[in-house]
Order: C-alpha cells, then structure tokens, then sequence
C-alpha cells in the first residue's frame, strides 16, 4: 500500500523540497485552512497569514485546491515553477500569476565595517516589499537572521563578524515573494573605530595648534 505524506500549516512560513514521487504514487501535500496543495516532487514556499495562502512555487508543479467553509473542495489550479497564486478565506484559487524576478544585487558592498548591516537594493517594478534572509550554511536550515522591508533598504543587526550566505527576495502587492537572489554577506566590524571628542563636530580652529582625541574604544 502506498502512503502519503504531509503536514498541515495552520498559520506561518514553510519551505519545501520535496522528493519526486515514484510513478502513481501519492506526492507530498500541506494542509491549510483555506486549502490543499500537493505535489510530486518540487520546491516551492507555502505561507498562510490572514485568512489568506499563498503558494510560491521554484520547482516543478504544485496542484493548489481551495477548501470551502463547507468542507468541500473548490476548483483546483496546477501551478506551475515561476508561478505563485493565493488562495482566499472562501477558497477561491487566483489564477496563477508570475513570481517577480530575483533583485539585482550587483552593487551591494563586498565587505561590510558597521556591525549595523546596510543593503540598499535598486527598485523594482511590481515590488511593494524586500526579504533577506541569512544562513548559518548554503542549505538555510537554520536562519541567523530573516527581515522584511516595505522599502528596497534591509537592515541587519546582531550578526557577529564573518561570512554568511543570504538571500534576497521582492515581494509582490499580493504578498507573493519572487525568486531568489544569492549573495555573500562578508562582516567585519569589531573592534569599532573610537568616536572622535576633539575637536567639536563644525568647530573653527585658529592657531597654529591643533589637538585631536578619541574616546575609549569599549573592546
């Protein structure tokens, strides 16, 4: 006999890579309380926040079915990689809709000095929001840091000194994020530089002498 698998997502993120499914065997399926999506072999995002899911999907196919209040099943929609679609509080499926393409990350810093991480990205139409992301390793099983911006400026805090893989995502008016683009995060900001005492911010010297100081550096 054949098994299927799954879970179900009451509320939050997840992202999957699923295994292919052996021919005529059931494939992965998450569970929502607005509907069912199941695949046989893929990558892709499930999220479901306000009454609302959204299916983003990378890899493969992804067969996105509307749970009514009813208990029975609304139209379905096969979903295809590039694609995501959002399925509303009644189960009504949105005809699929094109994944915003990867930010262009070209002209981020390659070395970053203020434990304060600044990334600006260019603007980008279609885009009402950014996401990064921050792994520990390539895989992103675990994530050191995960921020949202409504503008295309992110900002990561708390990080200490090293190298970490990110990566970044716009994210559409429906609330759809887009594919990914990789980057390298290289962080090196301890010891910070002392803060100059002397002279005063705008201060006129006139003399022949000047005296510069610095407070204590604290590490």
């Amino acid at each position: 006999d054949s098994m299927r698998s799954g879970v179900r997502l009451e509320q939050g993120r997840v992202e999957v890579e699923a295994r292919p499914a052996r021919g005529g065997q059931p494939g992965f399926r998450i569970g929502t309380p607005q509907g069912v999506l199941g695949v046989r072999g893929t990558e892709f995002r499930v999220d479901t926040v306000d009454a609302r899911t959204r299916a983003e999907v990378l890899e493969g196919v992804v067969a996105v079915a509307g749970q009514r209040a009813s208990g029975s099943a609304a139209a379905e929609q096969r979903v295809a990689a590039g694609f995501g679609t959002v399925i509303d509080a009644d189960g009504r499926v949105a005809p699929p809709s094109a994944l915003l393409l990867a930010p262009d990350v070209t002209a981020l810093p390659a070395r970053h000095e203020r434990p304060l991480v600044r990334l600006v990205l260019p603007a980008q139409p279609g885009a009402s929001g950014w996401r990064v992301q921050v792994g520990a390793d390539e895989r992103f099983d675990q994530l050191l840091a995960d921020v949202r911006s409504a503008t295309p400026e992110l900002r990561i805090a708390d990080l200490p000194d090293g190298r970490y893989p990110m990566r970044l995502r716009a994210v559409d008016a429906n609330g759809l994020e887009g594919r990914d683009a990789r980057a390298l995060l290289t962080l090196k900001a301890r010891p910070e530089p002392p803060l100059p005492r002397a002279p005063a911010p705008r201060a006129v010297i006139t003399g022949a002498r000047v005296d510069f100081a610095w407070a204590a550096s604290s590490q």
